[in-house]
């Protein structure tokens, strides 16, 4: 929302006739400030949270899985046990259960880690003492104005002044052209590799959790992920060339958590 009318409004939505709810309002770091003066423009005491934690979503996705799968066996038919009956006759029934259960975790999104936002991490120590991202009052800041005006005038280094003297040009750090720290991503930097997974669109093939699939099967950082191509079945995407072998090789190693997912390298001629 971008004023306390819409948010009144949609926090209404919430709860009607008597009943509660909860609201709840996503905002990035930056726009923190400003959803703080909506909330006190509207008279409401928000309850700041950060995201919950991948292991969090996993802990809360296998209650939910024993409440779904609980809930099947409440009406099954003959047929049903029938199945039931022919499976069990040859199979360990933990690992009917365990691949029941891992055909309904296919259906969710995985999640991901997201990093903590910068004022919600405790400050300790020197960054206590660090500037924060609020205004200073004005007065603060007239103090701060007179304070440079009395500062004493910087002395010279003896080396500039004789170069000074001799008329020989003087480097200030204004003249001196600032170094650009940005990097490009390590995919896209030479050749890559084109690898494979055997998911596409047709089992909701999806890069939010794809990427972290591959840094954990494959040992890499996302910095190493170039281009993912999501096709019909399959999933194309592209590793750093000087990652490529080690990813290999630590992807081909059985995974217990995703048995059914298989990373492979790309013949160049398919790709």
């Amino acid at each position: 929302p971008q004023n306390r009318e819409v948010l009144v409004h949609r926090s209404g939505r919430t709860g009607r006739a008597g009943r509660k709810g909860i609201a709840i309002v996503l905002a990035t770091d930056q726009a923190r400030r400003f959803v703080e003066r909506m909330f006190h423009a509207a008279r409401i005491e928000p309850a700041w949270k950060v995201p919950p934690t991948a292991e969090d979503i996993r802990i809360r996705d296998q209650d939910q899985l024993v409440l779904e799968i609980r809930g099947l066996i409440e009406s099954p038919t003959d047929d049903d046990r029938e199945v039931a009956r022919t499976l069990l006759a040859d199979r360990n029934p933990e690992d009917l259960v365990a691949a029941l259960v891992n055909q309904r975790r296919q259906a969710r999104p995985a999640p991901e880690e997201l990093t903590i936002p910068t004022s919600m991490r405790p400050r300790t120590g020197p960054e206590r003492a660090q500037r924060t991202d609020r205004p200073s009052p004005p007065h603060q800041q007239r103090t701060e104005r007179v304070e440079r005006v009395e500062r004493p005038e910087r002395v010279e280094r003896p080396e500039r002044v004789e170069r000074r003297e001799r008329n020989e040009p003087v480097e200030t750090d204004r003249r001196k052209p600032k170094r650009d720290v940005r990097q490009e991503p390590t995919a896209g930097r030479g050749n890559a590799v084109w690898f494979t997974v055997n998911v596409g669109r047709s089992k909701n093939a999806d890069p939010k959790w794809i990427i972290p699939l591959l840094c954990r099967r494959g040992g890499i950082t996302k910095a190493s992920i170039g281009k993912i191509q999501i096709l019909a079945r399959e999933t194309r995407i592209e590793i750093a060339a000087p990652d490529a072998d080690r990813f290999a090789e630590a992807a081909q190693k059985p995974d217990a958590k995703d048995k059914n997912i298989h990373i492979e390298r790309l013949d160049a001629d398919s790709n």
